[in-house]
């Protein structure tokens, strides 16, 4: 598992997380394009539940919102697979998941 997946997942187990964009720049917007696709990698490989319910767009169809999103118990056993080799640092990458506790980033 990378960092940001991890992330991710301690993230959702920590409070079940909804996402959302941290603004409205063009810059904001793709980033959070890509923390939904990863979001929906995590759902198809069977490692969180987010329903398709749960993740809103807008008319030209960037994601507006995802979540709240679960782990599954494969997600739960692969981040506590993940920590038994040890601890990982905190990113220092300001728009990760795990290195604030703010929905989204």
């Amino acid at each position: 598992m990378d960092q940001t997946d991890y992330e991710l997942l301690a993230a959702i187990e920590r409070s079940g997380r909804v996402f959302r964009p941290e603004g409205g720049t063009p810059e904001a917007r793709a980033a959070f394009q890509g923390l939904v696709e990863r979001l929906l990698h995590l759902r198809a490989v069977g490692l969180i539940r987010m329903a398709d319910g749960r993740i809103m767009k807008a008319q030209d169809g960037s994601y507006l919102m995802a979540g709240p999103c679960d782990l599954t118990a494969a997600g739960i056993a692969a981040l506590s697979n993940d920590r038994r080799l040890g601890e990982r640092p905190p990113s220092d990458r300001p728009n990760d998941p795990g290195s604030t506790g703010r929905p989204g980033g």
